[in-house]
């Protein structure tokens, strides 16, 4: 893993990304189930009872989630991420030709597509627009993915397919729990951002404010 610092800095730049490498692995592990039950039920309609304890599990890896975040927030000094976050800013004044935005989570795509793959026909088309444009930062597997869903935003998604199927009870509450457990991170990531960075509040990618781009997330987040 590259790093830009050595010594308290570094090792408090291992930690910041190590950390986030591992709730990607997470969120991974959650997108192939949820991808995979998104499919079933358009091509083929049929709902068992298994598809609900499936999808509850998903419940299990929000919360390994949530455990990173709360490692974030005790592990992580906040002098020494202030440090090294200069490595992480924008470049230029966006909108000028030679403009490229800093890592943010902005950037970071399981998050949003697990938020399609469960509520992608509810999203507003502001948010899907800026999806489109980041999805350049995206790695390729999940870039495609991401440009397949949001191609496809218009067809029903986890909620809508679940809540209108005869049936489908079951599994519309425990899509509903992973919408809730989804709206949860992103809470929790936001207290994160704003203990670690009270005095700042401000994003690497260049645009809105994490204060701004975080709370928009967490009103717009489907939930039903």
């Amino acid at each position: 893993m590259r790093l830009f610092s050595k010594d308290d800095r570094g090792r408090n730049e291992y930690i910041f990304y190590m950390l986030h490498h591992r709730i990607e692995d997470v969120l991974d592990a959650s997108i192939n189930t949820l991808e995979s039950l998104h499919s079933k039920l358009r091509f083929n309609g049929g709902i068992t009872e298994q598809d609900a304890q499936t999808v509850l599990l998903q419940n299990e890896h929000f919360k390994l989630v949530q455990q990173y975040m709360q490692g974030l927030m005790k592990d992580l000094n906040q002098q020494e991420f202030n440090k090294f976050r200069q490595y992480l800013s924008s470049y230029g004044k966006e909108g000028d030709i030679n403009f490229l935005p800093g890592p943010s989570g902005a950037f970071t795509a399981s998050i949003p597509i697990i938020e399609l793959l469960i509520g992608g026909d509810k999203s507003n088309k502001e948010f899907l627009k800026s999806l489109e444009k980041r999805t350049l930062f995206y790695p390729v597997v999940q870039r495609d993915l991401m440009l397949r869903l949001l191609k496809e935003n218009s067809k029903p998604s986890l909620l809508t397919m679940a809540k209108n199927h005869l049936g489908g009870e079951q599994l519309y509450k425990a899509v509903q729990d992973v919408a809730r457990d989804l709206q949860g991170f992103r809470h929790s990531h936001m207290g994160l951002v704003k203990r670690k960075l009270p005095n700042e509040f401000v994003g690497t990618s260049g645009n809105e404010s994490p204060k701004e781009f975080l709370k928009k997330r967490i009103d717009e987040t489907p939930l039903d």
